[in-house]
């Protein structure tokens, strides 16, 4: 593997949102390394296709540990998707950007308990 910075400037992160169903929680599904705009998901029933709700190059962090090879990352909560950015030197920025979309895109810890 080639650990150049500019290498890893080529490489984009693609963020999809992956509504609650009946057996499972939302999730927010990350692709580092990813090449297209939707991913399809099987499921039981119909294969659901997903669309990028957001796209962002690779950290450097990001290419020295995954390197060129497309790793899928599954969020559940906020929280954690926020704590592993910071490890992986993710920009301040950018989370902030990615945490605007929890009203849009709620996971488990936004979901009222009566």
């Amino acid at each position: 593997m080639n650990a150049h910075p500019e290498n890893a400037q080529l490489q984009q992160v693609c963020y999809f949102y992956m509504p609650a169903q009946t057996d499972r929680p939302a999730e927010v599904i990350t692709v580092i390394n990813c090449k297209e705009n939707t991913i399809r998901i099987p499921m039981p029933e119909e294969d659901v296709e997903l669309f990028a709700f957001y796209k962002r190059s690779i950290t450097f962090t990001e290419y020295l540990r995954f390197g060129s090879t497309p790793t899928w990352r599954i969020y559940t909560s906020w929280p954690e998707l926020e704590a592993e950015h910071l490890e992986l030197k993710v920009p301040a920025a950018v989370i902030n950007m990615l945490l605007g979309h929890r009203d849009t895109r709620p996971l488990h810890e936004q979901t009222a308990v009566a």
